[in-house]
This record gives C-alpha cells, structure tokens and sequence, in this order.
C-alpha cells in the first residue's frame, strides 16, 4: 500500500547503499542521478533502528550524505557514457519515476546499447512505463519482482540483463 503524497517517504536508504557499496569495493565509479537533481528526501522508515552496520556508516558520512544532497538531473545524463542504471526503492519511487521521460529515455537508451536496466522493491515501479520504439510496454513478456506486502524472503529475478529485485535485502545480492 502506497503513502499518500501528504506523507514523508523517499529514497530507502539500504537500497542505495548497499547497491553503492558493493561498487565501492570493486572501484566503480558511480553517478547519483534523481528525479529532480539535487537533495534526496530519505523516507524517514529506512533511519534508525533499521538501519545496518553498512547503512549507518554511509549515513554518518559527510561525504556520501554530501552527494546525496547534490545529485545530477536525468537531464544531465549522456546514456551513452553508462553501461547499468540501478533504481533503487523507496515509497517515494513510485511518485516520482513511472513518468519522469528523461529517466525513461535514459534506461531504454542504455538497455538498447546493451546495458543494464535494474531496480529493486519500488525501484520497480520506474520500468512501468518504458516502451519500445513501436509503442509496446518494454517490460510486456519479461519476469520481474518487487515488493510485496509481505516480506519473508530476499528474492530476485534476472531476465538476461533486466535484473529485479524483490525488497530491501534485494540490493546485496
């Protein structure tokens, strides 16, 4: 069940940075893009006592909460300088990605070069509304995964370089 727009939520926290930390120790570099640049709002769920060893590191450090207070646009984004683009999760995700065009045109543009379109839990929700040059729904055919109302295992789904996952742990596998 979705908040309504009245409600605090945002990016969930874990998602991103369990995605982000398991770059970090392979030495790849990363861009954080959202939807309208700049700040990130963070769901106020995913701090506190959710938060994991590997989280609250990244959520006491200056330098990453720095970068997420000052992430690109999609407008400022060359697809083709980026081989993957990751959607992490959050209530917030379901707002503000199923319609943004640019992160659409981005994902199709990096999938049809032959990169990575991924997504975790509400992640998901931005592969919605991707089409394919004739019209059709990018994601008709394929298998996917995302969050479920109940949460009692890690799962994901790939589906040749469409990768999904279902929740929150989804992001460090």
């Amino acid at each position: 069940m979705l908040p309504s727009k009245d409600e605090a939520t945002g990016l969930w926290l874990s998602e991103a940075t369990h995605f982000i930390e398991v770059f970090d120790k392979h030495d790849v570099v990363i861009d954080l893009v959202s939807p309208k640049g700049g700040d990130v709002p963070l769901d106020p769920k995913s701090l506190g006592a959710v938060l994991d060893k590997s989280t609250k590191a990244y959520f006491e450090s200056a330098e990453f909460m720095g970068t997420l207070k000052n992430t690109m646009t999609p407008e400022q984004v060359d697809a083709e300088s980026y081989d993957a683009i990751y959607f992490t999760g959050g209530h917030g995700t379901m707002f503000d990605f199923p319609d943004n065009a640019s992160l659409l045109q981005i994902s199709r543009a990096i999938y049809d070069k032959g990169g990575i379109v991924s997504a975790v839990c509400h992640g998901v929700g931005a592969l919605l509304n991707i089409k394919h040059s004739d019209g059709t729904p990018w994601i008709s055919g394929k298998k996917l995964t995302g969050f479920a109302n109940i949460e009692e295992k890690m799962a994901k789904q790939e589906e040749g370089r469409l990768i999904t996952g279902q929740n929150p742990q989804s992001a460090k596998r």
